[in-house]
């Protein structure tokens, strides 16, 4: 029976011996060359790239599902030619810095794009239109609604008595400035009596 001290100095041990391989090992790639003076770190080897064609082929006969066009609505097509201007390629090394350029290629391949799907669902019979009384359901209930309409309308009111309160507190301020003013005149219409009279008196 082994004590728990002879179980660590044989860990002890195998650790050392281990340090001391990984030692001859690092020593022994120096040698060769594969390791450079300074801190090295371990290089990750890199995944093969892998292109199976044959896996890849059997995934898409197994995911793939034959439905009609109409379940699908896929469109494949060039974008849309107008007045005979041809559109740069994906290709163009400027494409990927024009904006602009890659912006309309987008918008012309959607135009395309409409331009093959509407006959097709028009063909279908499947109307591409909203009627004018069509209404979406609304994602929230009508009472969560009505909560909605009594809290905007609640502050608005609020937002109408604090204009009222700043209107009538702006009025106030106003009226005193316009007393002050009636007070300081009559009292400068006084001085100006007193004064005529002390001359007259003279």
């Amino acid at each position: 029976m082994t004590s728990d001290s002879d179980n660590e100095m044989e860990n002890g041990m195998e650790e050392d011996i281990d340090s001391e391989l990984d030692d001859i090992e690092l020593q022994k790639a120096f040698k060769e060359g594969h390791l450079k003076p300074g801190l090295n770190v371990e290089q990750k080897s890199k995944r093969p790239l892998i292109n199976n064609k044959e896996a890849l082929t059997a995934k898409y006969a197994e995911i793939y599902l034959d439905l009609p066009w109409i379940e699908r609505l896929d469109c494949t097509n060039t974008p849309l030619l107008v007045n005979e201007v041809n559109l740069p390629t994906n290709d163009d090394e400027t494409l990927a810095d024009n904006d602009f350029k890659r912006e309309m290629l987008f918008y012309r391949q959607a135009q395309g794009t409409v331009l093959e799907a509407i006959p097709r669902l028009k063909a279908e019979k499947i109307s591409t239109k909203r009627p004018d009384d069509y209404y979406a359901q609304m994602t929230k209930s009508d009472e969560h609604m009505k909560k909605i309409r009594e809290y905007l309308v609640d502050r608005k009111s609020d937002i109408e008595k604090r204009e009222k309160l700043r209107k009538l507190r702006e009025q106030r301020l106003y009226g005193k400035k316009v007393q002050q003013e009636v007070l300081l005149k009559r009292q400068e219409d006084k001085s100006k009596l007193i004064k005529t009279i002390k001359k007259v008196r003279k």
